[in-house]
């Protein structure tokens, strides 16, 4: 049993072809500073790329909501609608 994420498939003009589940990469965690970005590459294929330098351990994170139209308390309401859990990632802690 595991979870499921759906990740939005565009083709390379930005149009929207569907939608994809991926069973590997719906094992990473939210965080609204994220690690990592999911991407489709030219092969159809998702792939998990690195936003920034991570440490050796570090959890690989992604977020679940598009950050730069919502506010903390708009992105919390949304992550717990459609998700069932509260964010505590060290950003959710700041604001």
């Amino acid at each position: 049993r595991t979870n499921a994420l759906g990740f939005p498939c565009t083709s390379e003009d930005g149009t929207a072809l569907g939608w994809s589940l991926d069973a590997d990469a719906s094992f990473l965690n939210h965080s609204c500073e994220p690690n990592c970005e999911v991407v489709m590459d030219r092969a159809g294929n998702l792939c998990v790329n690195a936003t920034r330098d991570i440490a050796a351990g570090q959890e690989l994170c992604i977020t679940y909501v598009e950050l730069s139209k919502r506010t903390a308390a708009e992105r919390r309401e949304h992550l717990f609608d459609l998700y069932r859990f509260h964010c505590a990632c060290p950003r959710c802690r700041r604001e």
